[in-house]
């Protein structure tokens, strides 16, 4: 019997944990968007999708935790009450582990969907934004 179960392991080995599910996104960001300062809410949620604010706006996004590639559509309502996608970053998750605390940062690019003040349409801006993620006990 237990050389079955053996047999068995071997061939059907228990599903690994994903190493990085998006947790280490999850929180307060300051960012730096083409010169404009604020905050960047992320929250993690099933199948490697993330939603929060960026600059008080809703957005919708993804993250590959493989190639620490992040996805943000920045969204705004319009006069139907639907939300209308503004604008598009793409960005990369890195650490910086300095002497004291580990940071993460994001940088990448953004544009504008739709011009007018929210940029000139597919030109690319660059952004980034910090994290200092808080110690556990």
């Amino acid at each position: 019997m237990s050389e079955f179960l053996v047999y068995l392991l071997v061939l059907f080995p228990a599903p690994k944990a994903p190493a990085d599910s998006g947790r280490e996104l999850e929180g307060s960001w300051a960012i730096n968007a083409n010169g404009f300062t604020g905050s960047l809410e992320i929250k993690a949620n099933k199948f490697d999708r993330i939603d929060g604010t960026i600059f008080g706006n809703p957005f919708s996004g993804s993250y590959d935790a493989k190639t620490k590639q992040i996805v943000i559509k920045r969204m705004i309502g319009n006069d139907k009450d639907k939300l209308t996608v503004v604008q598009e970053f793409t960005g990369i998750l890195s650490e910086n582990a300095d002497a004291k605390r580990l940071r993460y940062i994001l940088k990448g690019t953004f544009k504008s969907d739709v011009g007018g003040g929210w940029g000139q349409p597919n030109v690319q801006y660059e952004w980034s934004a910090t994290i200092t993620p808080m110690l556990k006990p």
